[in-house]
Parts: structure tokens; sequence; C-alpha cells
């Protein structure tokens, strides 16, 4: 019979002293001289069987090892995973943070402007082109008109969606 105080036996088992004091005053576990018989205590918490063998845990442990160990690295894990959401919401509300679905809905409006804006360049630039008389007049409207595209989009404003102060290149 090996005694020892509640005390002593909760660090023994990573458990609470109050815990073990509230299986003392339930019955559970039975004091011999104010100090917990830790044979009888093993097995009425499931330390050890009736044989006075460990019980074993379905990863290998021992039922009396790592117990309290698993439980402070799960709350520190959900701890963690709570603190990184709370810090993901508080840049949210400071607008640092912006949600996947609304980039992809501006992403697709603006490549539906680019693709409407190029295909326009054609019919825009025709008719001026062909009263050039040189390929290279023709080269330098063809491309005049594809830069003031890509510089209307280069001024592109995401929040409101528009496009703010279009520089415009004259062509000929």
């Amino acid at each position: 019979m090996n005694l020892m105080s509640q005390s002593e036996y909760a660090r023994k088992r990573n458990r609470a002293r109050s815990l073990i004091s509230r299986y003392v005053k339930q019955g559970r576990i039975i004091l011999v001289d104010g100090k917990v018989d830790t044979e009888q205590a093993d097995k009425a918490l499931g330390f050890i069987n009736e044989n006075g063998v460990h019980n074993v845990h379905k990863n290998g442990d021992r039922a009396n090892t790592n117990s309290g160990d698993n439980y402070w690295k799960e709350k520190t894990r959900c701890e963690a995973a709570n603190a990184s959401l709370k810090e993901l919401e508080l840049a949210r509300r400071r607008q640092e943070l912006v949600e996947v679905e609304a980039v992809d809905y501006e992403f697709s409006k603006l490549v539906a402007a680019v693709r409407q804006k190029l295909l326009a360049i054609p019919s825009k630039i025709a008719p001026i082109t062909h009263k050039q008389k040189t390929i290279a007049a023709t080269q330098r409207l063809i491309e005049q008109g594809i830069h003031e595209a890509m510089n209307e989009f280069g001024s592109y404003d995401a929040k409101s969606g528009k496009i703010v102060c279009p520089r415009r290149v004259k062509t000929k």
C-alpha cells in the first residue's frame, strides 16, 4: 500500500487537486489516515486494471501519462486558433483583408471591361487607318489605340469599380 497526499496524487496523475478532492467526497477514492491509497485510486479511476496492469489508450500511451499534457496541448492549439480568428476579424474590420468572393467579382468586372475595350479597338481605329499612306503610320495608330485602352485600366480604382483620370492619346 502506497500512500500520498491528495496534492501529490493529483500531480502524479496530471489532474487538478479539486478533482481528486471531489472523487474523495464521491467515495471513488478512499483515504487511509487522510492520505490517498494510490493502488486503490488508480484502480478506481481506471489507471490500472484489476490485475494491476496499467491500462493503455488506443494511441499506445498509458492511461496515467500524458493525459494532462494532451489536454494542455489541445487547449493551447484551440486558443491559438481562436486568436487567429480574432486577428482575421480585426483585419477585416480595418479593411486590411477582403473576401475572396469580392476580389473574384471585381476581377471579373475588370477582365470584362478590358475585353470590351480591346474588342472596340478595331472599329475605332479602322476608319483612321485606311487613310494612312505607310504601314508604319498605320502601325503607330494601332499602337496608340492599344495604349489608350491599356492606360485606362492602369488607373482602375477597384473600390469604386471605375476608371480614374484616364489619359487619352490623341490619334491623327
